[in-house]
């Protein structure tokens, strides 16, 4: 065990040390370059002389003790290493399935010292762009955390939140036709955590809140792909009708037209008048999951939680059109006073217009003030005094307003390339843009800067407060990405 534990310990601190290898640019000094290129070649023999070494070693505790002795750990990883190292990720994906084989062989097939393993697979398959074989790995995670006699139930939901969320990636990273398919299951899998953790927690326990808020999320990102503007739009209702039936997309005054097989199989196109969202209903799920959230605060006395709950569900009407959302604004800054933050980090906050609803659930003000400094990072031109809404990266090309999930564990990290646009806007009292115009487009492309204008019109904001009342701010910049076409 022993061994397996130096193992894990030596491939997290590879992987550190290979992350912070840092990369520097000589230019104009061709002494210093032909020095480097020595110094590269010299080093790229010694990889070549170390891989030799390993295999030697390989092949001889093979010969000595079979092909799945313990002793055999060592020598892969170090394979493994060099071959990341090298870029050569074919090589590290067979290397890893190897020392899958001999680890199972040790341990059995569900010790959870698998996992770290199997979360290198994940990581080198994200290289691969193999995405299906990710959902595998993640599924095999969750089958050896369930095997396990002494497993928590907070274990069980971390990894079937890094599942749900993989396959939110997978709306974006995987072909078209499979977008609306791996959304719903998703959507399942959020289900299922609500169920569990209510089965495990009880539902007026604090623990209860990450997964309800998981709920609200999800539902949110329903309604956006049902009033989608490209054909995920048809296939997510065409799913949603076959998992529940018709009647919850059925609005009060909404009726529905019927296209048979001109649209696909027995599509139905909803029809809404107005401001009208498709799938209301299900918008209210997810106001009345964070509504949920407050209650429990309440019970338990917690006023600043109260006050953060009633501001997220707020944005939910918001998103919702519900002018309702500012008497929530209003009364949610009553409670922060009431628990007795101060006044002026409460304006703080609502003084600045921000993108909603919030990808993560904060419930104290110096959380929620935090995470509008995150937004900011990496944005290179970002003055002080400048009201910037922060980087907004997309999630999918039919909801281009609709913010990209956030992975919950650094392995499940897609590093993809984005284009970006740098704009101003205008937001108004009620929440409503305006006035968006794009200063600068990278690349410099009319496509990129005509698709940035278009998404950022549709962006839901929380408008200005400024002591309880909403104001009309101009000159806002934010930066847009978007996932660059293959």
């Amino acid at each position: 065990m022993n061994d397996i534990n130096d193992m894990n310990k030596k491939r997290r601190q590879v992987r550190q040390l290979l992350s912070c290898l840092p990369v520097i640019l000589l230019l104009g000094c061709p002494a210093v370059i032909a020095a480097d290129a020595k110094v590269d070649a010299t080093v790229s023999s010694e990889l070549v002389t170390d891989r030799q070494n390993y295999e030697a070693q390989l092949a001889d505790l093979e010969s000595q003790f079979g092909p799945y002795d313990r002793s055999l750990l060592e020598p892969l990883q170090s394979l493994t290493d060099l071959a990341t190292t090298d870029a050569d990720f074919e090589r590290v994906a067979e290397l890893q399935n190897r020392q899958l084989q001999v680890m199972r062989t040790v341990l059995g097939f569900r010790h959870l010292d698998l996992i770290p393993l199997l979360q290198d697979i994940v990581s080198n398959d994200i290289r691969l762009q193999q995405w299906e074989q990710i959902s595998d790995h993640l599924e095999h995670m969750h089958y050896l955390i369930t095997g396990d006699d002494a497993y928590t139930t907070a274990a069980v939901l971390e990894v079937m939140k890094q599942q749900a969320y993989w396959y939110l990636a997978r709306v974006y990273l995987d072909q078209g036709e499979l977008r609306a398919r791996n959304f719903m299951k998703a959507r399942q899998l959020s289900s299922d955590m609500l169920e569990l953790a209510e089965a495990e927690f009880g539902e007026d326990s604090e623990a209860m809140i990450p997964w309800l808020y998981q709920t609200a999320m999800t539902e949110y990102r329903l309604v956006e792909l049902l009033n989608a503007d490209d054909g995920i739009a048809s296939d997510t209702i065409d799913r949603l009708i076959q998992e529940e039936g018709v009647a919850r997309l059925q609005l009060y005054r909404g009726s529905y037209l019927e296209l048979g097989n001109r649209l696909g199989n027995n599509n139905l196109i909803p029809i809404v008048e107005g401001d009208e969202i498709v799938g209301e209903a299900y918008m209210r799920d997810a106001q009345n999951a964070v509504k949920s959230i407050g209650e429990i605060a309440e019970t338990k006395g917690d006023l600043e939680a109260q006050g953060m709950a009633l501001i997220y569900e707020g944005d939910m009407q918001r998103v919702m059109q519900l002018g309702t959302a500012f008497r929530k604004y209003r009364d949610a800054r009553e409670l922060l006073l009431e628990a007795e933050i101060p006044e002026e980090k409460i304006e703080q906050f609502f003084n600045q217009p921000a993108i909603i609803p919030y990808p993560e659930l904060f419930l104290t003000l110096d959380a929620a003030l935090a995470f509008q400094q995150v937004r900011m990072q990496g944005i290179d031109n970002y003055e002080s005094g400048q009201v910037h809404l922060g980087l907004l990266t997309a999630w999918q090309k039919g909801v281009p307003n609709v913010p990209e999930p956030d992975a919950p564990a650094a392995f499940l990290n897609v590093d993809l390339v984005y284009n970006y646009a740098d704009a101003t806007l205008s937001v108004s009292s009620s929440g409503k843009v305006s006035s968006v115009e794009v200063i600068a487009a990278y690349p410099e492309d009319s496509s990129t800067e005509r698709e940035s204008w278009r998404a950022l019109r549709e962006i839901q904001v929380r408008p200005a407060i400024v002591n309880g009342r909403a104001k009309r701010t101009r000159d806002i910049h934010i930066r847009y990405r978007v996932l660059a076409e293959n």
